[in-house]
Formats: C-alpha cells, sequence, structure tokens
C-alpha cells in the first residue's frame, strides 16, 4: 500500500499534543484528511477539535487501519459532530451580535 492509499480515509490516534492542547487530545482518534503537499512536508491534515482540518506534524500521531464499519461509523460521528459544531457556533455568533445590539 502505498502513503497515498495508507493515509485517505485514514484515521490517526494522536499521541503528542504538546503545544496544541486545546486543538489536540492525546489518545483520541482523528480523521485524516488526504494532502499530498503536507506529506511532502512530513505534516498530516487532521481535522482537529476546532472541526477544522489543519496540518500537524506527522509525528504527532499513529495511523490506523480500521475495518470498513469501523471507518464508516466513525465518520458518521464525525461529519454529525462537524455539523453540530458549526450550527451551535453559528448560533452562538447570532446570540451574542443580538446581545450587542440590544
Amino acid at each position: 500500500m502505498n502513503t497515498k492509499e495508507s493515509l485517505f480515509s485514514q484515521f490517526g490516534l494522536c499521541l503528542n499534543n504538546e503545544g496544541y492542547a486545546a486543538s489536540l487530545e492525546v489518545r483520541k482518534v482523528y480523521r485524516v484528511i488526504q494532502d499530498d503537499e503536507a506529506v511532502s512536508h512530513g505534516y498530516i491534515r487532521v481535522i482537529d477539535e476546532s472541526g477544522e482540518d489543519y496540518a500537524y506534524t506527522a509525528n504527532r500521531f499513529h495511523l490506523i487501519q480500521l475495518p470498513i464499519d469501523v471507518k464508516k461509523a466513525l465518520s458518521a460521528v464525525q461529519d454529525f459532530d462537524e455539523k453540530h459544531s458549526s450550527a451551535i457556533l453559528r448560533f452562538t455568533k447570532k446570540r451574542e451580535k443580538k446581545k450587542l445590539t440590544l
């Protein structure tokens, strides 16, 4: 399996969050996003705690192979979490804006 195949639709277990405690949790599994440019520089792109994808040094993660059923389940949960987080953020911003105009 080449690097591109091993990273695409994969997940990484966070081993080190030094300097990124708000963005990464040690021992948590994150979805890895395919980014050949990042890989060429020793980074991988993951969807972190912000719900956005960012590039982190690859040595912060251990890439893991998961059975297809587990991948689907994790992807569905992460997709739901990302959409839910975005909705909460939009609601919070609207609420704050409304307070400022009152």
